[in-house]
């Protein structure tokens, strides 16, 4: 099963489902695909879409796809990679209404120099990105939440 998810932004992201749809149309993608819409409204008879899920759900649904397309927001990318997953990302960006600013580019520019995902750029296609997953292996990743954290409330102990 592949998993695709565009996070809960209240903008538009048709793009990435257009590309998905494409792709399992053109035999490129065989699996069957969940994704996780959010707020995107988009029709497929390709692909099973499901706008919102819990976050029970959701990390099943990461723990059990074989690799994940998703935009490049954060707390998709980080809990992606602590199932050890695959990952192709997609920035949501500005100049298409999908999102206010450009920091998912820039989160996806530094875990694709990390190692960390597949970036699919706008000069590329997705079905150069599926060919390089053959030979993919993410780099190891190491959350550091639980290190922050602490750090803050040692500040905050401190104060």
């Amino acid at each position: 099963m592949v998993f695709v998810t565009l996070g809960t932004q209240d903008k538009q992201f048709q793009r990435l489902l257009k590309l998905v749809d494409k792709e399992i149309k053109d035999g490129r993608i065989s699996q069957p695909v969940i994704a996780q819409n959010g707020n995107t409204t988009f029709s497929s008879d390709v692909m099973h879409l499901i706008p919102f899920m819990d976050m029970e759900s959701f990390e099943k649904n990461i723990s059990d796809a074989d690799f994940i397309i998703c935009h490049a927001g954060y707390g998709t990318l980080s809990t992606a990679l602590k199932y050890g997953k695959k990952i192709i990302a997609v920035p949501r960006l500005a100049r298409y209404g999908e999102h206010t600013n450009d920091h998912q580019l820039q989160i996806l520019e530094e875990y694709e120099r990390k190692g960390f995902v597949i970036a699919l750029h706008e000069n590329m296609s997705l079905a150069e990105c599926l060919e390089k997953l053959h030979d993919f292996t993410p780099a190891p990743y190491t959350d550091n939440a639980d290190r922050l954290c602490a750090l803050v409330e040692k500040c905050i102990d401190e104060r």
